[in-house]
């Protein structure tokens, strides 16, 4: 059970991070408040570790890794440490279609199946069609 807290302790850590780099701020201006906010961050969160990265037209302009891969172990986290990032893709995902809609490719209004060549339909016993985004 532990296990599993502290992975998605590290995946929300990782998540808010993310959106920090993420940020209206000029990369080369924020990178000495990133290495203070950071750390205190995941001391008041009891986050152990984590890795942020920027990507800039197609390239890395951006990479930092905090804390410990293995706190028991004692094995700091490096760039090649895995991160559980759990449910943490449903909010990427959900700021990617918000990204689409700035770009005005996608419509949240819209049936989502004009997006598709066949209708989306639900698991449930229904299979009643899906026609939202978000």
């Amino acid at each position: 059970m532990r296990k599993i807290h502290s992975a998605g302790l590290i995946a929300i850590g990782s998540f808010v991070f993310w959106l920090v780099i993420l940020s209206e701020q000029e990369l080369g201006a924020g990178i000495d408040n990133i290495e203070e906010f950071i750390p205190a961050v995941m001391r008041e969160a009891a986050i152990p570790g984590t890795a942020i990265a920027r990507i800039e037209g197609g390239k890395l302009a951006f990479q930092r890794v905090y804390g410990m891969a293995d706190i028991a172990a004692g094995k700091p986290a490096t760039q090649e440490t895995l991160f559980n990032i759990a449910s943490i893709s449903k909010p990427i995902m959900g700021v990617t279609q918000l990204q689409l809609v700035d770009d005005g490719k996608l419509e949240l209004d819209r049936d989502i199946n004009n997006y598709f060549l066949s209708t989306l339909r639900t698991v449930s016993y229904s299979y009643s069609p899906i026609v939202t985004v978000l």
